[in-house]
């Protein structure tokens, strides 16, 4: 017995081939099955006529870093098929490192939800840890932002970094990746990024 047999869809198969009519089964979280008229039981079936079956969307640009604390059902972006998110992107990653003025952007965003939710951590490893015991429904990666590990040492400042300072970011940058951040990103058409020179970013 299957555990989910979905019927008479569209298939696509995400591989660019042409979709075609077929019905999937899935036991457990795996694909076991997918062919023309399957005759099982399943404890569960739908009749997914007239739909479209795909695997799910990965948003790679994506700025629903606290979203998540917030509305961990994610539905807006479920009932869109996306299934996966790549946050902390343009050099903005919102919910950490949460140092000096690093949190101005949590803040600012956080006052566009009816919300009393406030983060409670400051680095790259306890947000990681925060944000799996949220539950969302979605996969979630992140980067870590040049923007906020700039803002967290230097604020606005509209200079190059001194020596202690750019040491300072570095050490941030190597702890948020050593936590689990995936990518350093930048934004550098945007305050503070377009501060900065490109030696900056490199020894970043």
């Amino acid at each position: 017995m299957y555990d989910v047999l979905i019927r008479g869809g569209k298939l696509i198969d995400g591989t660019g081939a042409t979709g075609f009519s077929a019905d999937l089964a899935i036991k457990g979280d795996t694909i076991v099955a997918i062919g023309n008229s399957i005759e099982a039981e399943a404890h569960q079936s739908i009749d997914a006529t007239g739909k479209v079956v795909a695997p799910g969307f990965i948003d790679l640009h994506s700025h629903a870093d606290m979203s998540f604390f917030i509305d961990p059902d994610a539905d807006s972006k479920i009932t869109q098929g996306v299934t996966f998110e790549y946050v902390g992107n343009c050099g903005i990653s919102f919910c950490a490192p949460l140092i000096g003025e690093s949190a101005y952007d949590l803040n600012t965003r956080k006052a566009w939800y009816d919300t009393d939710w406030s983060p409670n951590w400051t680095n790259f490893g306890d947000f990681l840890d925060a944000l799996e015991k949220t539950g969302s429904n979605l996969n979630v990666a992140t980067q870590v932002g040049h923007g906020t590990i700039r803002r967290a040492v230097m604020g606005m400042d509209t200079r190059a970094p001194d020596s202690g300072e750019m040491k300072q970011m570095q050490a941030l940058v190597s702890e948020s990746l050593d936590a689990g951040a995936l990518g350093f990103s930048t934004g550098l058409s945007m305050a503070p990024g377009y501060y900065s020179l490109a030696i900056e970013v490199f020894e970043l």
